[in-house]
């Protein structure tokens, strides 16, 4: 009888032991159905909003300014940075800064690319007593960086008439500066950007 009852508790614990495992084994399946979640480092982040406009650009520090005073003395002068010109580094390009109509108005000869890609320009948007020229009229103009003639990159800038405070209307929205990356190709005619020999303006 003593063996009887040993051997029902006995069959008895190792049929709870198998269900024990078993429920625990179940448990920890995940649904089939469900995808695994919780290990995403492998997927790519999204990292395109974080990442800088590709390739050669120009910048002005400010794409809308107010035109010299003619009766005041002295220069103004409008800061243009760019970067992207990787391929460049450690060179001199030229650049223009044409009108609306694509004449030259002013104009560098030796632009120093930086080990870093990055380069700097100041428009004199005042008279320049020393080239002849006057101060620039209200209007949007384009300034082009190349190298031999052809044209690498390219923005704009707008130069507005003061407002007059006494006469009250509509205040002037500030342009955005047209970015315009120039990529020709082997077989096109590059586009001619006008260049001398005269120093760069000051």
């Amino acid at each position: 009888m003593t063996d009887v009852v040993r051997s029902i508790l006995i069959f008895a614990i190792a049929a709870a032991l198998c269900l024990v495992c078993g429920l625990s084994a179940f448990a920890q399946e995940a649904p089939a159905d469900q995808p695994d979640q919780g290990d995403q480092s492998d997927q790519p982040a999204d990292t395109s909003a974080q990442e800088p406009p590709s390739g050669p650009i120009i910048q002005p520090m400010n794409p809308t300014s107010v035109v010299c005073d003619p009766n005041t003395a002295g220069f103004r002068y409008l800061e243009l940075r760019g970067s992207g010109f990787d391929a460049w580094a450690g060179q001199r390009l030229a650049g223009s800064t044409l009108d609306t109509n694509g004449n030259p108005l002013i104009q560098w000869n030796s632009i120093w690319v930086t080990p870093q890609g990055r380069l700097t320009l100041v428009v004199n948007i005042c008279a320049d007593p020393f080239r002849g020229r006057g101060a620039l009229a209200p209007g949007t103009y384009t300034v082009a960086v190349g190298n031999g003639g052809q044209a690498i990159a390219a923005t704009t800038f707008d130069l507005t008439e003061p407002q007059d405070n006494s006469v009250p209307g509509d205040q002037v929205q500030p342009r955005l500066p047209v970015q315009v990356t120039v990529t020709p190709a082997p077989s096109s005619t590059p586009p001619a950007m006008p260049l001398n020999n005269q120093p760069p303006t000051a």
